[in-house]
């Protein structure tokens, strides 16, 4: 499914004309079977912010979330392996039993991420933030790019 961004904004302005308002919080859900959706691989989020995002087993395969604001998200379970999260905010971020094969962390801040029973081979974690993140029951952690990392505080 594509959305044009244009005429989304298009759509707002109107509204805010209509309403005489200088500003309009919307808040547009759009629903769907995430689980089993093939709509979200290779998708690119760049700079967005989908903080508290709940994708819960969500086939997230190859999608672009480079510089995104993801704290808080629940992605465990999900497939997200070639995904690329260069220099986004995953504080706080669930990535319980996801896969997270060839995934790209560079530069990520994964303070007090929970990566427990992931996936993780070849992953790629260069210059990323582990404070604290938890990977305790991890599969593939001796296969990880730049395993000479500096951790400091994690559960491992």
């Amino acid at each position: 499914m594509k959305i044009n961004v244009d005429t989304v904004k298009k759509f707002v302005y109107r509204i805010q004309h209509k309403l005489s308002v200088s500003t309009l919080d919307i808040n547009i859900n759009f629903k769907w079977d995430i689980k089993n959706s093939k709509a979200l691989r290779s998708v690119e989020f760049y700079d967005a912010d989908l903080s508290g995002a709940f994708l819960h087993g969500a086939d997230l395969s190859y999608v672009d979330l480079c510089n995104a604001k993801l704290d808080g998200a629940d992605f465990s379970g999900a497939d997200l392996r070639g995904a690329k999260f260069l220099g986004s905010d995953l504080s706080g971020a669930n990535f319980r039993y996801a896969n997270l094969y060839h995934v790209s962390f560079n530069y990520a801040h994964l303070n007090s991420v929970d990566f427990r029973y992931a996936n993780l081979d070849s992953a790629d974690f260069s210059g990323a933030d582990l404070r604290h993140a938890n990977f305790n029951f991890v599969k593939g952690i001796f296969y990880c790019f730049n395993t000479n990392i500096q951790v400091l505080n994690h559960d491992l």
